[in-house]
Order: C-alpha cells, then sequence, then structure tokens
C-alpha cells in the first residue's frame, strides 16, 4: 500500500513557516480579540443597591481593566501576523505570494480562474467529488482570503484609532487619528463591530470547507497547516 502511495502521490512544501505563523496566530489573536472585545462592548458584572456594591464595582473595575489588557496584546499579535503575511506577499514560494490569492492580473488567467471558480463551486455543492485545483489556493479561496485579509485590515485600523481616541498625545493617534476624519467615532465603533461577525462567519464556513476538503480530498488540506506539507496525484501537476 504505501509502494502504491509513493508511486501515485507527490508530497510539496507548500505553507512555509510565515504562512503557518499568520495563520495560527491570527486565528488565536481574532478568538482572544472577539471574548474581551464581547466584554469590553458589553460588561455583564456591575454594581448593585446591596451593601457590597462598592465591591462588585471594585471587581467590575479590574475586570474591565484586565479585559482591556488581554484585548491590546492580542492586538498587538493580530498586527504583527498582519504585517509578516503581507511582507510574505512579496518574499514567499509559489504557493504562498500575491499572484496566487489575486489570480486575476492577464485575460488568460481570468479565464482560467473563472473556469476554476465555477468547477470548485460544483465540488462544495457535491457535483463533483474530485478538487479542480491542486495544491495551493484555488481561485474561488484565494478571492475570500483576499476579501478576510481587507476585512483583518479594517478590523485593525479601527481599533487602534478606537484605542487612540483616548489619548490624543499617543503613537496610535498619530499613525491612525486620520480614521476619524473619514467617519465619526460612532460609525468607527460600528464598523469595527461588524468586521468582528463577518470574520466570526468567515471563520465557521472556513473550518466547514476545511474539514471538509480533508475528508473528501487527498490534499492533507488540515495537517498541512501544522508541517506545511499537501499532497498531490501526479497526474495533476497544476498549483
Amino acid at each position: 500500500m504505501a509502494a502504491r502511495e509513493a508511486r501515485l502521490f507527490e508530497r510539496a512544501y507548500v505553507w512555509e513557516w510565515p504562512v503557518r505563523f499568520w495563520h495560527w496566530t491570527h486565528l488565536g489573536a481574532m478568538v482572544v480579540l472577539a471574548v474581551t472585545g464581547y466584554y469590553i462592548g458589553n460588561p455583564f458584572i456591575a454594581s448593585g443597591a446591596d451593601p457590597k456594591a462598592a465591591v462588585v464595582a471594585d471587581q467590575a473595575l479590574g475586570i474591565m481593566a484586565g479585559a482591556r489588557l488581554i484585548h491590546f496584546g492580542a492586538a498587538i499579535a493580530l498586527t504583527i501576523s498582519i504585517l509578516v503575511r503581507l511582507y510574505w506577499f512579496i518574499a514567499g514560494n509559489e504557493y504562498s505570494c500575491w499572484r496566487c490569492w489575486f489570480p486575476f492580473y492577464n485575460r488568460e488567467e481570468i479565464r482560467n480562474s473563472l473556469r476554476l471558480m465555477v468547477e470548485q463551486v460544483k465540488f462544495y455543492l457535491f457535483l463533483r467529488w474530485d478538487a479542480p485545483h491542486g495544491v495551493g489556493h484555488n481561485p474561488l479561496a484565494a478571492l475570500t482570503y483576499g476579501g478576510m485579509l481587507l476585512l483583518l485590515v479594517i478590523e485593525t485600523v479601527t481599533g487602534w484609532a478606537l484605542y487612540g481616541l483616548g489619548n490624543h498625545t499617543s503613537i496610535f493617534w498619530t499613525l491612525f487619528g486620520w480614521v476619524f476624519s473619514v467617519a465619526s467615532d460612532q460609525l468607527v465603533r460600528l464598523w469595527h463591530h461588524t468586521t468582528l461577525w463577518l470574520l466570526l462567519l468567515f471563520f465557521a464556513v472556513h473550518l466547514y470547507l476545511a474539514v471538509r476538503d480533508d475528508n473528501l480530498g487527498e490534499l492533507g488540506t488540515m495537517s498541512s497547516m501544522f508541517d506545511g506539507h499537501k499532497y498531490w496525484p501526479r497526474s495533476h501537476r497544476q498549483h
């Protein structure tokens, strides 16, 4: 059996360590940011009218301070991961460069990408059983990930702008204060909040499709984000 698999499949180092770093760091950061952000926006521990109200209020302030500190640390991790990924658009291999995420840079690529997108939709709808792409991102996924990255940038920029709003002498206000010349502080908060829910929706769909692809296909989709390697039939040497 092992000899047969070695003859039929090839193993490729697809996701380099900066890509895997980006993947797991921004995932972990977004989970922490979502939990702490929800509490910051809706602090359910508050003081009451009983004699212990002062104690409860002090506890609530301490929890809020802790939540804000953790939120700040996760925001730093998310920002670093985004910067690493943006740099790897230039320095990365053939599977992670900007051409893979935006496969629409000439007419031939546009036609090929549109054809693969249609076939990929058929695969997701169970109208075909074999994945129409190779080991890299298919055009539909690439386009979706590009939208996700844009949402992450919006989330990060609006977050740092709101952080700088409380201190106009900080570097965050210097770098991101311009956001409030585009929109009011309430609108920026709405963008920040809405973008989070869109990202959570993306993560849910992404997890389902990754698990589905890993079970129906033979590329090693899930394990590839741990060791960087994928597999594909020798007869389908496409990216």
